[in-house]
């Protein structure tokens, strides 16, 4: 039978300078853009499914 393994904890992302401000902060916008993109995307399938 197959054995449940736990995940290791991760280490809290702390900011310790304005370059790792700055990464985190282009890295969320990537992300967001990403995710908006995928949202738009989504709209347009579930108004062409509901045309059929």
């Amino acid at each position: 039978m197959d054995q449940v393994k736990e995940a290791s904890e991760k280490k809290p992302f702390v900011i310790e300078d304005d370059n790792t401000a700055n990464w985190a902060f282009r890295k969320l916008a990537e992300v967001k853009q990403k995710l908006d993109i995928k949202d738009q995307q989504k709209a347009a399938f579930d108004k062409q499914t509901q045309e059929w």
